[in-house]
C-alpha cells in the first residue's frame, strides 16, 4: 500500500518551467526563505480543501516569473522549510493518516531544482532498525509512519526526524537524523555541524 502511494503521491524529479498556474487554482500558503529571495507558493486546486490537488512553485528574485517554477504536485497537506540561502528546499507531504514522505530539492547551475531521488523513509526507517529496533528484544512493525524536515542546521544540513507507531503496542516519538544534501550522507552526529557554526567577518579573515 505505501509502495503505491509513494509512486502515485512521488514528487517531480526537477524543476520545470511551467505555462501558467492551472485555471481555478489558489494560493493556499507562502514559504520564504531567510534572505526572502526564494519564495515557495501552495496552489490549491477545487475543491479548495485537503482533497484538492496541490502545486508549490519556486519564485526567484533573479529569475522572475508571473507563475514560478513548479516544484512539485501532490495531494492532501504539504509544507516546505527553505535553507536560509535558499539553495535547497525540504517538503514534508502529510499523504495519508499513516504515512508522511519528505523530499529535498538542490538547486543547480542552471537554475533548476533537482530532486535528490532518496527515498528517505526507506532509508531512515533501515536506519531505525539496524541502530535502535535490534536492541529491543522483540520486532517493531509501525503501522503509523512518518518521516520529516524539522530545521536546517546550516545551508546543506538539514535535521529530520522519523516518527511513529505500531497502533495499541508502541510509539516511535522521535528518531533524529543529520541529511548532508552536498554530500547526499546521512549522519547522526552533530560535531562536524557545530564546528563549522563560527564565521569571521570579511575583515577579520584578511588579517
Amino acid at each position: 500500500m505505501r509502495k503505491l502511494a509513494f509512486l502515485i503521491y512521488i514528487a517531480i524529479g526537477s524543476l520545470a518551467l511551467a505555462d501558467s498556474i492551472p485555471k481555478g487554482y489558489k494560493l493556499e500558503e507562502e514559504f520564504k526563505s531567510q534572505t526572502e529571495d526564494t519564495i515557495v507558493r501552495a496552489y490549491r486546486g477545487k475543491p479548495y480543501d485537503w482533497t484538492g490537488s496541490l502545486e508549490y512553485r519556486v519564485f526567484r528574485k533573479e529569475s522572475p516569473s508571473v507563475n514560478g517554477y513548479l516544484l512539485w504536485k501532490g495531494q492532501n497537506r504539504a509544507s516546505v522549510l527553505i535553507s536560509s540561502d535558499g539553495e535547497n528546499i525540504a517538503l514534508n507531504n502529510h499523504v495519508m493518516s499513516d504515512l508522511g514522505l519528505l523530499y529535498v530539492f538542490t538547486r543547480q547551475k542552471d537554475g533548476t531544482y533537482k530532486n535528490s531521488d532518496i527515498d528517505f523513509m526507506d532509508k531512515v526507517s533501515q536506519m531505525f532498525e539496524e541502530s535502535l529496533s535490534k536492541k529491543l528484544d522483540q520486532a517493531v512493525d509501525l503501522d503509523h509512519s512518518y518521516c520529516y524536515a524539522n530545521t536546517w542546521l546550516s545551508d546543506h544540513q538539514l535535521l529530520g526526524v522519523f516518527t511513529g507507531h505500531e497502533s495499541g503496542r508502541l510509539t516511535l516519538s522521535g528518531y533524529w537524523f543529520i541529511y548532508d544534501c552536498n554530500t547526499k550522507d546521512f549522519s547522526f552526529d552533530l560535531t562536524n555541524v557545530n564546528q563549522s557554526a563560527i564565521h569571521f567577518s570579511h575583515n577579520e579573515k584578511t588579517k
